[in-house]
């Protein structure tokens, strides 16, 4: 009896040791990596801006400035900002808040938002919006009704080097592809240099990007029509 239940016991031991490692080796805590990524941001309220715009399929700038039609390859298209989740309230004033990540420690329930931002300046020049005073919150999610951010995002915080990535994350604004602008931002790969002087972010990303109809210029090492990819660097803004 003893013997059997040796070689039962032998059996079972030799069919599940080897998935222990990968289990050690894979499982990802959340939890953890949102805590160490509090910890570096601290107090810090940030706010990104544009500094350039890389191909990565000719590695060449293909950066625009804002005299040229509006679009991701302007300089003013897109700012990112690090702060309190009560700025969602306040930034609906000047931005269309495109998505937001949540960073929270549920343990002594602190917490901050990564925006995604694009100014009302740039959503007028765009044909997002007709009108300059209308209210961005309201008109955002009227526009936006059919897309949702369905990506598995992961985060990961280096105390040591200061840095905090964020792999696979989805911003997008799009309501007709055809007569009005669409966008759609499929990040691979962001990381936030928190140790650097300024500050910088980089974003390695795909994108499609559809023009109004009024905007069907071609710009000049930029394709916008299909899914290509980019790296923007952001900087901070003293």
């Amino acid at each position: 009896m003893k013997k059997n239940k040796w070689k039962l016991l032998t059996i079972f031991g030799i069919s599940t040791l080897p998935i222990l490692p990968l289990c050690v080796t894979s499982c990802y805590n959340e939890q953890k990596q949102h805590k160490k990524a509090l910890n570096i941001i601290g107090n810090s309220n940030l706010h990104f801006y544009i500094e350039n715009l890389f191909s990565a399929k000719s590695y060449n700038s293909v950066l625009q400035s804002n005299k040229s039609i509006a679009g991701p390859w302007r300089n003013d298209f897109l700012e990112i900002a690090i702060g309190p989740d009560s700025k969602w309230f306040e930034y609906w004033k000047d931005y269309w808040i495109i998505d937001d990540l949540l960073l929270e420690d549920k343990e002594s329930n602190s917490k901050k938002c990564i925006f995604f931002l694009i100014p009302r300046k740039v959503l007028l020049e765009a044909k997002f919006i007709d009108n300059e005073n209308v209210d961005l919150k309201e008109a955002f999610f009227k526009y936006n009704s059919g897309y949702w951010n369905y990506k598995k995002t992961k985060i990961y915080a280096n105390l040591k080097s200061g840095d905090i990535t964020i792999k696979n994350f989805e911003l997008g604004a799009a309501k007709d592809w055809k007569e009005l602008p669409g966008l759609y931002i499929n990040i691979h790969k962001l990381t936030i240099h928190m140790n650097s002087n300024p500050k910088t972010i980089e974003m390695d990303f795909s994108l499609k990007y559809s023009k109004s109809k009024e905007h069907q210029q071609k710009i000049e090492g930029f394709e916008d029509d299909y899914i290509f990819e980019y790296k923007y660097i952001f900087k901070e803004k003293k």
